[in-house]
């Protein structure tokens, strides 16, 4: 049996102190009736995490009943396959989320592993110190959503006005590498038509050509699924929205004469969440970053010059 962490010993004394005494007095009868055991669950403050998969593991001979040794087995360790089947994808799935906002994430998993009676995370190995921390802090409920969606709909009007042009005989207005705005589209950012304020917002869904599209796509999945997992869809909507919409209005105030498309409004709100989680938590992202190449990587310094070398290459 491997040692026992600190939150798992107060875990045990928990159970032998509240739960033994009752087993005993049902000892002679073969176990715990499954019934009055559940009774006792719910009455106790045993973490929900610890006892939600008992129940279907517990009454192995179909007898109704449970003893204290199985009870204490099943509370105590969790199904070592299940372990092995999500350790992989959590641990990265942490990694990520403690690279973009290393004190959110490291709050909500401090918060976690108090209600699941596990040991704090040793914050000098990223967090690795307890498998189950990772399964149980993000569980991607809910899911990250936004930035698929928006994505998907940008590909989808994409795709739309592409097979529209292509069945126009005009050939210049077929889509290609860098051209294909579609400027009869009522989505588009037109200055003879701002009255319309919807156009300020829709011509995030039109692009000049392939490549814009893609480059776009690519850029927001990377940086905005990853700040959705932390801060939510609700929070990286908006940031990503009133992106698109400063762009705009910025835009009709700079180049008051020229057409607008593209989601680089969103892109660049994106990125400058990203600058401004940077520089907020400087100090901890430089914390021991030549120690490992993982921490290197997933330092402040680094991650900086891969955003300014990502902007000047994108302007």
């Amino acid at each position: 049996m491997s040692a026992l962490t600190r939150g798992e010993r107060e875990l045990r004394e928990r159970l032998d102190a509240n739960f033994k005494p009752p087993f005993e007095s049902y000892e002679r009868e073969g176990g715990m009736p499954l019934e009055v055991l559940q009774r006792l669950l719910n009455e106790s403050d045993i973490p929900p995490t610890r006892t939600k998969r008992f129940f279907k593991k517990a009454d192995v001979n179909r007898d109704q009943r449970v003893n204290y040794d199985e009870f204490l087995r099943q509370i105590m360790f969790e199904d070592s396959a299940f372990l092995h089947k999500l350790a992989f994808g959590s641990i990265a799935l942490n990694k990520a989320v403690i690279a973009v906002a290393p004190q959110t994430a490291r709050r909500k998993q401090r918060q976690q592993m108090q209600k699941s009676g596990i040991d704090e995370t040793d914050l000098y190995n990223w967090g690795e110190a307890d498998v189950n921390n990772y399964i149980e802090a993000y569980d991607c409920r809910p899911p990250p959503i936004f930035i698929p969606l928006i994505t998907f709909a940008q590909i989808a009007v994409f795709a739309y006005y592409a097979v529209k042009a292509a069945e126009d005989d005009n050939p210049f207005n077929d889509v290609t590498a860098t051209s294909g705005v579609p400027y009869s589209s009522p989505l588009i950012y037109l200055p003879q038509k701002r009255y319309q304020a919807w156009r300020f917002l829709s011509y995030m869904f039109i692009h000049n050509g392939y490549i814009h599209l893609i480059f776009n796509c690519v850029l927001q999945l990377a940086l905005g699924t990853l700040l959705e997992l932390v801060h939510k869809f609700w929070r990286v909507g908006i940031v990503y929205l009133f992106g698109v919409i400063a762009g705009s209005l910025a835009h009709s105030v700079s180049d008051p004469f020229v057409a607008l498309a593209g989601a680089s409004g969103g892109c660049y709100a994106l990125i400058g969440a990203h600058v401004a989680t940077i520089i907020m938590n400087w100090k901890t992202m430089q914390a021991g970053w030549l120690k490992s190449p993982v921490n290197f990587l997933s330092s402040g310094a680094v991650r900086l010059t891969f955003i300014l070398l990502l902007v000047n290459w994108a302007c």
